[in-house]
């Protein structure tokens, strides 16, 4: 999973700019995959979202709440790579350091994320 360059923290930007990931990550999975698929699948709905935020992380960056510096930062492409998302895409647990919780995106990228997603062929994999 790649970071998108150019991210920086987020310590300016108000709370009213950011969503939480597992919102996102569970309006994406409805944009994307379709009934037939969802229904044919696996029930573990937490599991698929936490996919779906796996998926959007290659395409935008994922925000989390740095407990030590009172800020929220993205979370970096080595945190992203030696991670997982886990609660639906509520939790980022790294196997060693604490979880990051409070995941967000920026709202207003969710649209073109799902675009980038669909332009990928993300859809009934997750």
């Amino acid at each position: 999973m790649a970071q998108v360059p150019g991210s920086t923290s987020t310590a300016a930007r108000p709370e009213a700019d950011f969503m939480p990931l597992c919102v996102a990550a569970a309006i994406a999975f409805g944009s994307l995959v379709t009934r037939r698929a969802a229904s044919a699948q696996e029930l573990d709905f937490d599991g698929r979202i936490d996919r779906m935020a796996e998926a959007m992380a290659s395409v935008i960056p994922i925000y989390a709440d740095r407990e030590h510096m009172a800020l929220r930062t993205p979370l970096t492409g080595n945190e992203l790579a030696r991670g997982r998302f886990a609660d639906g895409a509520q939790t980022f647990v790294l196997p060693d350091a604490a979880p990051r919780q409070r995941l967000r995106i920026r709202k207003i990228e969710l649209f073109a994320a799902i675009e980038q997603l669909r332009t990928k062929g993300i859809s009934n994999s997750v």
